[in-house]
């Protein structure tokens, strides 16, 4: 809803459509993502939000509906490495040591091989898990990709994982406003996230909440 010429939250963010649960309940992927609820279920949440918001913007974005498919199953398991890393460091309330950090940085990597072992070869997109945390510049992680390697799978994943983290809250932060969320979003286009992508995604935002 506008209010004054600013967004309102009018709906919440964080139900997740019946049909992203049915897929995640129901898809080949479903034990790993029963584990991951199992080992931490705030990441199992926010992978289903993550797919659902990855699912509007590829809609808008024209993907065909196996696209669509692949990559909402790529968006679900795009943080399944996380079963790797200890709860005591998902969830510690203090900023991570040096060790700490280069543990959680590990886990796109440890979701490659997950899914590369236990998923069908052209069921999951599996640039996806493992670059989701790259930026367009090359200051991301864990191999400080640039865009020219970034698919638009990679692109849309990057900036719905980063608007759910952004939105929800966690053991370390209070949740952004929606609208601090799509200006830190908009302030970092064109260099963590692809500005094309932002753009179909205001719009998304803007359309909900009106």
């Amino acid at each position: 809803m506008l209010n004054g010429g600013k967004l309102e939250m009018q709906f919440d963010f964080f139900d997740i459509p019946g049909s992203i649960m049915h897929f995640a309940i129901n898809d080949p992927s479903a034990f790993i993502l029963g584990r991951l609820k199992e080992h931490h279920s705030y990441t199992y949440f926010h992978s289903l939000r993550v797919a659902h918001y990855s699912l509007e913007l590829a809609k808008m974005m024209g993907l065909y509906r196996l696209e669509q498919q692949v990559l909402v199953r790529s968006a679900l398991l795009h943080d399944v490495g996380k079963l790797f890393v200890a709860r005591e460091i998902l969830d510690k309330k203090e900023r991570l040591n040096e060790e700490e950090l280069r543990i959680l940085r590990l886990h796109p990597q440890f979701g490659f091989e997950i899914v590369q072992e236990m998923v069908n070869p052209g069921l999951v997109d599996l640039d996806v898990l493992l670059y989701h945390h790259e930026n367009l510049d090359g200051t991301g992680y864990p191999f400080g990709l640039t865009g020219k390697f970034l698919s638009l799978p990679v692109r849309i994943v990057r900036l719905a994982d980063s608007f759910d983290a952004m939105t929800t809250v966690r053991a370390y932060n209070q949740p952004k406003s929606l609208e601090q969320a799509m200006n830190e979003l908009v302030r970092w286009s064109g260099e963590h996230f692809d500005l094309e992508v932002v753009k179909i995604f205001e719009q998304y935002i803007y359309y909900r909440s009106m």
